[in-house]
């Protein structure tokens, strides 16, 4: 396998296996596998060289729970918090449990410094990976590829603007559809920030909330529903989310439940993506087949939650 094809399965990878328990799990993985890389993370997370004999995944005490855990070769105690956007960090928590721990925390967002616990960011131990020899190696690189993904690591790039105007014409587009051609009505039009740009929009018979837009960095028209919005569902079309299974799609759409994803409650745990996104993106496609390609995902995505326009 070149390292083409390498880097190309584990960006594969990532979007299929993209929650936070993933992240950790390959990471674990990666280090049982790879001595010289376990000894590389251990030392980016405490500043020290350490290595261990009995790395755990996901150790119990008490009501704690660490993503890793071990005793390192010296006899000391340590343990790391693997965090992707859920906020929830378990700081005290865990220096309750653990008093005589060494603590690390690593997110993809930014924590202040804390005492007694090494807090790092993804994107520093993306860029010493990929600054250091064990690059070489096309696992490695592979896992930067998963990695960058999944930590939606950005990097300065030249830009070109000028499709900037298509984001409000994209939503007139959705709104024709949905508002004027299918009856549905404007919920609230603030369902945009530097990642997602779309509008929520709601329908009374059946009751039904939903985000719908674009997700920036990727380019993906995409449909979101969280069955926890308060008010926003008939029992009906809640029990037809949860009765759909994971990864499921048909030609028109993919579908996903992945709280990930979520952005802070921003657009929804259960997400529908369109296929056919090159039709919206080829400017040689007439205005009916980019239309008819739209409504076709709207009315089908409905269509999967029993609802017939």
């Amino acid at each position: 396998m070149d390292t083409t094809n390498t880097e190309s399965f584990f960006t594969s990878l990532s979007w299929r296996m993209g929650k936070e328990n993933d992240l950790s799990d390959i990471t674990y993985s990666l280090c049982m596998a790879n001595n010289e890389f376990r000894k590389f993370f251990l030392k980016f997370c405490f500043d020290e060289g350490i290595d261990t004999e009995s790395l755990t995944r996901e150790y119990s005490c008490g009501d704690s729970r660490p993503d890793f855990y071990f005793v390192s070769t010296h006899g000391n105690e340590y343990l790391i918090e693997i965090k992707r956007w859920d906020r929830n960090d378990h700081f005290e928590q865990y220096e309750n449990t653990f008093p005589n721990a060494k603590r690390a925390f690593i997110s993809n967002y930014a924590v202040p410094p804390r005492d007694n616990c090494k807090v790092k960011t993804w994107k520093g131990f993306f860029d010493e990976l990929s600054a250091s020899p064990l690059k070489n190696d096309t696992i490695i690189l592979g896992y930067l590829a998963y990695l960058k993904n999944l930590a939606q690591i950005k990097e300065f790039e030249i830009m070109k603007l000028g499709n900037y105007r298509a984001l409000p014409i994209l939503l007139d587009n959705l709104g024709e559809i949905l508002i004027q051609e299918l009856g549905y009505t404007y919920y609230d039009h603030r369902g945009k920030d530097q990642y997602y740009y779309g509008s929520y929009i709601c329908r009374q018979e059946p009751k039904v909330l939903f985000w719908i837009g674009i997700a920036l960095c990727t380019n993906e028209v995409f449909i979101g529903f969280n069955p926890t919005w308060y008010g926003g569902y008939s029992e009906t079309i809640k029990l037809a989310l949860q009765n759909l299974k994971p990864e499921y799609e048909t030609e028109y759409f993919k579908f996903e439940v992945n709280p990930d994803k979520d952005y802070f409650g921003m657009i929804g745990t259960h997400l529908f993506t369109m296929k056919k996104i090159d039709i919206l993106h080829d400017d040689s496609k007439t205005k009916d087949e980019q239309r008819a390609a739209l409504r076709e995902f709207i009315v089908e995505v409905f269509k999967a939650i029993g609802i017939e326009s």
